[in-house]
């Protein structure tokens, strides 16, 4: 018996669940936790997962680690 991790689970920051059908579909999904990342940050990471996995050689997007960028300022 194969024990996978609950996706409930607070212990693993990242979760990747895989659905197979037996039309041959299949279907991903992701639990992640807040401390790792927004939800935009996270659509990006699927985004390109996706494009990894349907062959390209690097994301469209570049990983960027200035957030900070990303707020307004009050003038």
């Amino acid at each position: 018996m194969l024990d996978l991790p609950s996706p409930h689970d607070k212990t693993y920051p990242l979760v990747f669940m895989v659905t197979k059908f037996l039309c041959g579909g299949f279907t991903i999904g992701m639990g992640v936790s807040h401390a790792l990342c927004d939800g935009f940050g996270a659509s990006q990471f699927f985004k390109a997962i996706v494009e990894l996995a349907s062959g390209r050689i690097e994301p469209s997007v570049k990983p960027v680690w200035e957030r900070e960028r990303l707020v307004g300022s009050i003038t």
